[in-house]
C-alpha cells in the first residue's frame, strides 16, 4: 500500500515537472518564434512591394515569380505561427482540465467546479 502511494506521488510529481518544461518550452518558442517572423515579415513585405512592375527590363514572368516566392515564404511563417498558437491552446486546455479534476477532489473546490462547469453550459 505504501509502495502504492509513492510510486502515484513520484509519477504526479514527474508529470507535473513534465508539463512546467513544457509551458516554459512552449513560451520561448513562442517568444523567438515571433521576433524572427517579425523582422522576417517586414523583409517579405518589402520584396513583395519592390517588385519592379513597370520595369520593362524584366520580363513579366520573372517579376511574378519573385513575388510569389515571396508570398509563398510569408505564408509558410504565418501558418507555422497559427500551427504554434494551436499546439500552445491544446496544451493550456489539457492543463485546464487537470485543474478541474484535481480541484474537483476537494470538497470545497469541489462546489466551485460544479459551478464552472454549470457556467460552460
Amino acid at each position: 500500500m505504501q509502495r502504492e502511494k509513492e510510486i502515484r506521488y513520484k509519477r504526479a510529481i514527474f508529470v507535473n515537472v513534465f508539463q512546467i518544461v513544457l509551458v516554459i518550452a512552449y513560451c520561448m518558442t513562442t517568444f523567438l518564434l515571433s521576433i524572427a517572423l517579425e523582422s522576417n515579415t517586414n523583409d517579405l513585405s518589402d520584396q513583395m512591394a519592390r517588385v519592379p512592375w513597370t520595369d520593362p527590363s524584366m520580363g513579366t514572368t520573372n517579376k511574378i515569380e519573385s513575388f510569389f516566392e515571396a508570398r509563398e515564404v510569408l505564408d509558410f511563417n504565418l501558418t507555422s505561427q497559427v500551427y504554434v498558437f494551436y499546439m500552445g491552446l491544446v496544451m493550456m486546455s489539457m492543463l485546464l482540465i487537470q485543474i478541474l479534476t484535481t480541484t474537483a477532489i476537494h470538497p470545497r473546490l469541489g462546489v466551485l467546479v460544479i459551478i464552472l462547469s454549470w457556467g460552460a453550459c
